[in-house]
């Protein structure tokens, strides 16, 4: 099967039952395939730019039931018996899935420069924070020690010099991520 391009060719969780046990709500269903599934924190994906969190247990793999767990009550309405949503495996933050789909997302191509930190000390330790707004109490400015990056989806280190992508969150792309992924809007790195 051809890597995702969207959130339709994720895998995708149909809820057969909704209860409440002890607090925790308990969406039982079934799954259309199950590459890449696993048990744990993941998520279901109830619009293109909203998500509810929650832990998948009970997975059968050989008839692809399961259940998802969430104390999660937001929009209730939309994981009724019958609706079919995307699963999402919780090491991705939704809202960078949504920034990769989205084709008039804000990403700018920049050659990163290191820029001020914020310091702390804590038990003998070095903290820091990229400097916006003030310092908080017991902060330092350390001048250009913000000296990279990371790309949200693979990791890299972005460093000075190097050319990457910046949307306003503040979110990075390596070079190559952007390429493959952002700009053909792709989700073929879920496939792991």
């Amino acid at each position: 099967m051809d890597k995702p391009v969207r959130l339709a060719d994720l895998p995708q969780f149909t809820i057969d039952e909704v209860t409440l046990r002890g607090g925790v709500w308990v969406l039982t269903g079934s799954f259309n395939r199950l590459d890449g599934v696993l048990e744990g924190r993941s998520a279901l994906c109830l619009s293109p730019d909203t998500q509810l969190v929650g832990d998948l247990e009970s997975l059968d793999r050989e008839t692809r039931r399961a259940e998802f767990n969430t104390l999660d009550p937001q929009r209730s309405s939309e994981w009724v018996v019958g609706a079919t949503l995307p699963w999402i495996d919780g090491y991705w933050e939704f809202r960078h899935i949504a920034a990769i789909l989205d084709a008039e997302h804000d990403w700018r191509r920049v050659v990163f420069q290191a820029a001020d930190a914020f310091e702390r000390r804590v038990s003998g330790a070095r903290v820091l924070r990229k400097a916006t707004g003030e310092p908080e109490g017991g902060e330092t400015v350390a001048a250009g020690q913000w000296d990279h990056e990371h790309c949200f989806i693979c990791n890299a280190h972005i460093d000075p010099g190097d050319v990457g992508y910046v949307d306003r969150n503040d979110d990075w792309l390596c070079r190559d991520c952007y390429e493959a992924y952002a700009e053909p809007r792709h989700l073929g790195f879920m496939n792991g």
